[in-house]
């Protein structure tokens, strides 16, 4: 009965507040808001007693005209809540009054045609929406949306499934964050940061953004000014400060339609042109903190079309040729900073297409080739004018016989490409005509056994890949024969025992990686293992780099 004696003298002081007979302390809510708040809820369900209100503040009978009848007032508002707090405590009417404090922020009543609906948002998450509907679903009448915690995060009305009346949006601490003034959904909505200061005004029509939508920083800088009809951008559009980084647009129906604009640092980097939504028109990209030009061309309906001119810094022309349909087709011919010829190239639909010949820093030809739409033999060639390398390919990607020779024009390797990338097995040479390497590839990736030999033709090393990977024993030698080490690798793993011998064939050092999950099988030419007789303080063998060649 104590409790709720002191939960009535709670509803009754706010609801007599006004009769003077009730002190009001503690904190209140923030300035400027009317949120009504339902995390701190009447206490009628503890045995805690509250804390008994203070006496009213003295006023001096000079402090208004109203003094005498503030007396007078106070003291019949405490005459009332001393009569009425043990009626009020044991009857009905105290479940009407909790129905009605505003810490409970109930959903006002629906129209009679109308019944409550609630669900979570699913663009929210954590948050609960309540409002009023029609049997076929329109909303018509109040809404409500509260955080996880109960506090109202947003109150407003329907009318006929549109905004209607005023809305409001708080944050979790209950400060104002928007606040917008509807009649049928048309109106002007007002954004708000945490401390008041204005983020955004946006104009609405039937509930869809038509008209102008500005919103501000902190510090009170323009974002953004954007131009709507009908929810569509349709207008100008500009983000961010040209003095920083700035974009600057035009819309039609919601799609680019016309000239846009970045600008950094005070100077324009980009222009270029749309026509509903895709690159349209002239297009022409510069360099950083400069007017001077780095790219230019044009586009047609998204693709690029006519010419392209790339320039170096110094402003001559680094490449030029033309587009069809985003392919290049045509001569094209790319030149150094000093104007030298770089290379010149044909294209028909994309594909290389007849001679293409490429020139070093003094104009001598360095690789020379013909093609028929992509496929034909490219070579290149030593400043010796020697035959450097010579590759097919085949729409444009290497395909078939690759090699290569060395300047005294003897074979430095040799293999074939498969869409691009190695395959098959590949050889090398030293410059003395004696084999170097020869390993096995798969779609680019080394995969199988691999040697390599010393120029005097005695063996260096031998292992195996899988899937690029060293997988299995890898011996190498010194040049006079003499093992050098002994490793056990799987799937690009350090495993089992390693092992690494002085010249002179003295165990230097011995290492343990784990265990071998399928011992290899030792190669036809095994290298003498010497007895192992190090401590385990000793280091690892140095090794050579797994993913290189000796």
């Amino acid at each position: 009965m104590a409790t709720r004696l002191q939960a009535a003298n709670t509803i009754l002081c706010s609801f007599a507040i006004w009769l003077g007979g009730c002190a009001t302390s503690g904190p209140q809510p923030p300035p400027h808001s009317d949120r009504v708040s339902a995390a701190q809820p009447t206490n009628i369900s503890t045995d805690t007693p509250a804390a008994a209100p203070e006496p009213a503040a003295q006023r001096p009978a000079d402090a208004d005209a109203d003094g005498p009848q503030r007396d007078l007032l106070s003291a019949l508002g405490a005459s009332l809540r001393s009569r009425l707090i043990s009626n009020l405590a044991s009857s009905r009417v105290f479940a009407m009054f909790s129905a009605w404090t505003p810490a409970s922020a109930r959903l006002p009543p629906c129209p009679d045609d109308t019944r409550a609906t609630e669900a979570a948002p699913a663009a929210i998450p954590g948050q609960r929406e309540r409002w009023c509907a029609r049997p076929d679903g329109t909303r018509h009448g109040p809404w409500m949306r509260r955080y996880a915690d109960g506090a109202v995060a947003a109150s407003g009305q329907y009318q006929s499934g549109l905004a209607h009346g005023r809305f409001r949006y708080f944050s979790t601490a209950g400060w104002p964050l928007a606040e917008a003034q509807l009649d049928a959904g048309t109106g002007r909505a007002l954004g708000f940061y945490g401390d008041g200061t204005r983020a955004a005004i946006i104009e609405l029509r039937a509930g869809k953004r038509h008209g102008t939508l500005e919103r501000w920083g902190r510090d009170g800088r323009a974002l953004e000014r954007a131009e709507y009809r009908d929810g569509l951008l349709h207008g100008s559009r500009s983000v961010g400060d040209r003095a920083t980084v700035a974009i600057e647009e035009r819309y039609r129906r919601g799609m680019r339609h016309g000239p846009r604009q970045i600008w950094h640092d005070g100077k324009l980097l980009l222009d270029e042109q749309f026509r509903e939504d895709r690159r349209h028109g002239t297009w022409t990209a510069y360099r950083t903190g400069s007017r001077r030009v780095r790219v230019e061309g044009s586009f047609a309906r998204g693709l690029r079309h006519g010419t392209w001119t790339r320039y170096h810094g110094n402003r001559a022309v680094a490449e030029t040729g033309a587009y069809h349909r985003d392919q290049r087709t045509g001569t094209w011919q790319a030149r150094t900073r000093r104007g030298g010829q770089r290379w010149v190239r044909s294209y028909q639909r994309g594909q290389r297409h007849g001679d293409a010949i490429s020139y070093d820093d003094s104009g001598q030809v360095r690789d020379q080739s013909r093609f028929d739409t992509g496929t034909g033999v490219a070579r290149g060639f030593h400043d010796s004018g020697r035959l450097a390398h010579e590759v097919q390919r085949v729409d444009g990607s290497a395909h078939g016989l690759a090699r290569a020779w060395h300047d005294n024009g003897r074979l430095s390797e040799s293999g074939h490409y498969r869409h691009g990338r190695r395959h098959g097995e590949w050889k090398f040479w030293h410059r003395n005509g004696r084999l170097a390497r020869t390993e096995r590839y798969r779609a680019g990736e080394r995969d199988g056994p691999r040697s390599d030999y010393y120029e005097n033709g005695t063996k260096a090393l031998t292992g195996s890949y899988k899937a690029g990977l060293r997988d299995g024993r890898f011996e190498a030698f010194y040049r006079t024969g003499g093992p050098e080490s002994v490793e056990i690798w799987h799937q690009g793993e350090r495993v089992g025992r390693w092992r690494a011998w002085h010249p002179d064939g003295q165990l230097l050092r011995e290492a343990s990686f784990g265990p071998v999950p399928n011992p290899p099988a030792s190669p036809s030419n095994p290298s003498p293992i010497a007895p192992a007789a190090t401590s385990a303080t000793d280091p690892p063998p140095s090794t050579p780099n797994p993913n290189g060649s000796r």
